[in-house]
């Protein structure tokens, strides 16, 4: 230590516990019990407004997107399927195409060449191919941060102690 040249910190240490000032903080003395009531009021008074308004808003929304399906299924559908009639072939082999990009080859074709063995050596292919293992390690993760993330909020506001001059911060 003799030999040490560069500048020097000093830590002074506190205690653990803090001890709240015997005085009140000035500006939480300024303000009087009426004005929080009042305020606590307002703030009542608009949230339940903006929730009735939200409610409506969200009936008028839902009615409009109910209009709109019922529309699409009962008229436009009806008209358009003489049109995309030819169509039917090509949008049958596009989802066939989907279905055998997501479940690895497991299509009726395969499963009646190979009988039951050859539907159980591709159902082996599609869990062991890895796809389903990294979708469920992703979800494990997400599970695992979403679940911390609420049982860090769930002990940080129950620990909270009721004595309000115990929150006071020393800096």
């Amino acid at each position: 230590m003799e030999l040490y040249t560069q500048l020097a910190y000093y830590l002074f240490l506190q205690p653990y516990v803090a001890i709240p000032p015997s005085y009140p903080n000035p500006v939480a003395a300024s303000i009087s019990s009426k004005v929080v009531l009042e305020l606590a009021i307002a703030s009542g008074l608009i949230a339940t407004m903006a929730y009735s308004i939200g409610g409506f808003i969200m009936a008028a929304a839902f009615m409009c997107i109910s209009a709109v399906t019922v529309s699409l299924a009962y008229i436009v559908v009806p008209l358009l399927t003489p049109i995309f009639w030819p169509f039917k072939i090509i949008i049958l082999k596009i989802f066939q195409g989907l279905g055998f990009l997501l479940l690895g080859g497991l299509t009726s074709s395969s499963i009646g060449r190979g009988g039951l063995p050859g539907l159980i050596s591709r159902v082996y292919r599609v869990l062991t191919s890895g796809n389903l293992y990294r979708n469920a390690r992703i979800l494990g993760v997400m599970f695992f941060v979403i679940a911390s993330m609420a049982l860090i909020a769930k002990f940080t506001l129950t620990r909270r102690p009721k004595d309000f001059t115990k929150w006071v911060c020393i800096s």
